[in-house]
């Protein structure tokens, strides 16, 4: 069976014309193949390295290097406006700049066939040992240097009488000289092992904490009748012997947020409610000296304060305790926008 077909007959100008369409026609094809293979290779290409030293060191000349992840980032701008008019104008409207970026990055790697190379990174890490970075550089068996490991490395021993570390960073190296094998570290470790005892079904764990290591502006006596209370109220544990029982409290914080609903602005005194005052001044001193439990009226920075009238403004508080301000040893301190804080941010030893 042949193929075959009707004849038909071109003039020059129309052949000339037909082989122009067919030309262009595979042109077309031809480059929308090369693009569909472009897309599906890898982002980075393998690197021939044309170099007999490079290929004695490494064992072949060919650099390979692929990268994975994604790299997420977020731009905005933030603006709230809060029609307060016990705010100031200028702190009505706030405007703050949004910027997240989430990365995570994978990149594996070979130079020759004796190193490689692997990178994990992800700004979402809990911790900063699960970003991990190693260099590794494998010898042959001849040859004196066996391995050699930059970055995290670990140093693992098969005795049970001294231990080995997992989470070290730094450099490792492995070398033979005869039958003599030799492993180095230089490294600093990221981590360390506790032991935890349990008795009676309780957890027990002693540790150490330096004086200078202690939490600094979390913990505060209410005033000094407690701190002087101390140790006698603790003396009986579990239960607290304390003359003294705090039915409510509140704590203001500085205000950190564009929400400015439940903010004041705080004047703050050093003596207030103080029996033994800091001062100098005469009329502060304690006048219900029969008390000894922290009250408004033990001394006579109260009535002083709250009979000057001009200092309820904060336009005219700096002005209005100036008086008071002047003498000795006076301490107050000014601030603004504070807010009291919620129940779940703070809590109360009895």
């Amino acid at each position: 069976k042949l193929d075959y077909s009707l004849p038909y007959s071109m003039t020059p100008n129309e052949y000339k014309a037909y082989e122009f369409q067919k030309i262009k026609q595979d042109n077309w094809t031809q480059r929308s193949k090369s693009e569909t293979i472009d897309r599906r290779s890898p982002l980075m290409k393998s690197i021939n390295v044309g170099s007999e030293a490079f290929d004695k060191i490494f064992g072949t000349n060919t650099i390979n290097i692929v990268p994975q992840g994604s790299a997420e980032l977020i731009f905005g701008i933030n603006t709230s406006k809060i029609n307060n008019p016990n705010i100031s104008e200028r702190l009505r409207k706030t405007t703050t700049f949004d910027f997240q970026e989430k990365i995570t990055m994978n990149v594996t790697g070979s130079i020759g066939d004796k190193m490689k190379l692997g990178v994990q990174y992800n700004t979402e890490a809990t911790f900063d040992f699960e970003n991990k970075t190693k260099l590794e550089y494998n010898g042959k068996e001849d040859e004196i240097i066996k391995k050699i490991e930059a970055g995290n490395v670990s140093l693992p021993l098969t005795g049970s009488l001294i231990t080995g570390s997992q989470s070290l960073f730094g450099l490792k190296t492995e070398m033979q000289f005869g039958k003599l094998y030799m492993t180095t570290v230089l490294s600093q470790q990221k981590g360390e092992s506790s032991v935890i005892e349990v008795k009676g079904g309780a957890q027990q764990e002693e540790y150490e904490l330096q004086i200078d290591k202690y939490d600094a502006n979390k913990h505060f006596f209410l005033s000094q009748h407690f701190r002087n209370k101390y140790e006698e109220a603790l003396s009986t544990l579990p239960a607290v012997n304390s003359d003294i029982t705090i039915t409510k409290i509140e704590v203001w914080v500085t205000n950190k947020s564009s929400n400015y609903e439940n903010t004041r602005n705080i004047v703050a005194f050093m003596d207030l409610g103080e029996k033994v005052v800091h001062n100098k001044v005469p009329e502060f001193r304690a006048s219900n000296t029969s008390f000894n439990v922290p009250f408004n009226e033990i001394n006579g920075l109260y009535n002083s304060v709250i009979n000057t009238y001009a200092a309820r403004d904060i336009k005219n508080v700096i002005k209005a305790l100036a008086p008071l301000s002047s003498r000795d040893s006076f301490r107050v301190r000014i601030t603004k926008s504070r807010e009291c804080t919620q129940a779940h941010r703070t809590g109360i030893h009895p």
